[in-house]
């Protein structure tokens, strides 16, 4: 499909998730909005999407991030319901297995503390841990140089990132019906 001469209200460059869930929400916020994504791969197989670790996680330093962070971790765990009409994509398969990050330096260690105690205030489940908790539970893991660890146990961990670009996309197209050149 030529692109070349078409126009719309918005036009957004890349179409992995974070152009089709930008259109998602343009479309679902401005029904008639006409949004068009241009998308150069779209198999998406070298989009940052596919190459991504996709995780979610807790432990920021700043509060508004936690805070996002939060509303991602509801959004990844009701997606089929938070996109309000069928998209193809039923559950992300999360996996909440936790982020952990260790540190050797004292100093770093009372920072980790301080985000701990601002993670929490905002709804995030962040422990501090001290060596010998992280050798109990990790025993594989060299304690003798740590100072502390930081740990998410829940609302931290993996989910089908190329399912959350398709669902994204699915609904976004749904509510824009002529959403993308990309072939459906």
């Amino acid at each position: 499909m030529n692109t070349a001469n078409m126009t719309a209200d918005v036009i957004i460059i890349g179409g992995a998730v974070m152009g089709s869930s930008a259109a998602f929400w343009l479309t679902k916020m401005s029904p008639g909005l006409d949004v068009l994504v241009v998308e150069r791969d779209p198999s998406f197989a070298r989009a940052g999407t596919a190459l991504s670790l996709a995780s979610i996680r807790q432990q920021f330093t700043t509060a508004v991030n936690v805070e996002i962070s939060r509303f991602g971790i509801e959004f990844i765990r009701n997606f089929a319901d938070r996109l309000g009409q069928p998209a193809g994509v039923g559950a992300l398969g999360l996996r909440e297995n936790g982020y952990l990050f260790l540190t050797g330096d004292p100093a770093a260690a009372r920072t980790m503390a301080e985000a701990a105690t601002m993670q929490q205030q905002h709804g995030a489940a962040t422990e501090i841990l001290t060596p010998d908790v992280i050798r109990d539970r990790w025993p594989w893991i060299d304690t003798a140089d740590l100072a502390a660890g930081s740990f998410g146990p829940r609302d931290e961990g993996w989910f089908d990132n190329m399912g959350l670009m398709s669902g994204f996309r699915m609904a976004a197209m749904a509510q824009a019906p002529v959403l993308s050149p990309i072939p459906r």
